[in-house]
């Protein structure tokens, strides 16, 4: 019953931003949408957002899901690729309901790109590439590329639901982060080592 109820609660949520601005969003409009008692809705969530955390969270299991059954997961390029793309597709079942979320007069723009760190934790945790590699430096700014680059093939998707032209770009701004990270790579080895030593000495005193 409990998960029928936050089912039926998430499902109001995108119903009604189909049609409303994220900020017009109440409890009240979802207890009418969902025919779920106001009381009920609260049982399950604290606020509007944690509604809209669930919906997201449930993207990224099924994104996962979808990630690890067709992707080579120690090739950092594919793996990106199909992060991004899958999450766009599920995205897409309710492209009207997410356009409202993500607009520029939405309060929840900001707190979503604010979260766009999951999505590195989320590739951190599936990535089989060789993590005696990945330094402190160099995985952050792998990290930090990765972000850059969801942002802007998701600023892509909300203005073109072209798939194919998607999927061109996401390709595009990968080949052009790795170009980027190509250039400054020796200097990042070389702090790299430089923290690494820092790390060693602190430790001898302890």
């Amino acid at each position: 019953m409990v998960i029928e109820n936050r089912k039926k609660i998430i499902s109001a949520l995108l119903s009604i931003l189909e049609k409303n601005n994220y900020n017009s969003v109440t409890i009240e409009k979802i207890s009418r949408s969902s025919k779920l008692k106001k009381e009920t809705i609260l049982a399950e969530f604290a606020d509007i957002e944690s509604i809209v955390f669930a919906y997201l969270n449930q993207v990224d299991i099924e994104m996962l899901e979808r990630v690890r059954n067709e992707t080579d997961l120690s090739d950092p390029h594919e793996l990106m690729f199909n992060m991004i793309i899958n999450r766009l597709e599920i995205y897409d079942r309710n492209r009207k309901s997410i356009l409202n979320l993500l607009s520029n007069k939405s309060k929840f723009r900001y707190k979503y790109f604010l979260l766009s760190t999951k999505l590195s934790q989320l590739f951190d945790g599936i990535y089989q590439g060789n993590k005696d590699e990945d330094k402190y430096i160099a995985h952050f700014s792998k990290n930090l590329g990765f972000i850059y680059i969801y942002k802007q093939v998701l600023n892509k998707w909300l203005n073109n639901n072209d798939m194919s032209v998607i999927m061109a770009y996401i390709d595009k701004q990968i080949q052009k982060g790795e170009m980027y990270y190509g250039y400054i790579k020796t200097p990042i080895n070389i702090l790299d080592n430089f923290l690494l030593k820092i790390k060693k000495t602190s430790n001898s005193f302890n």
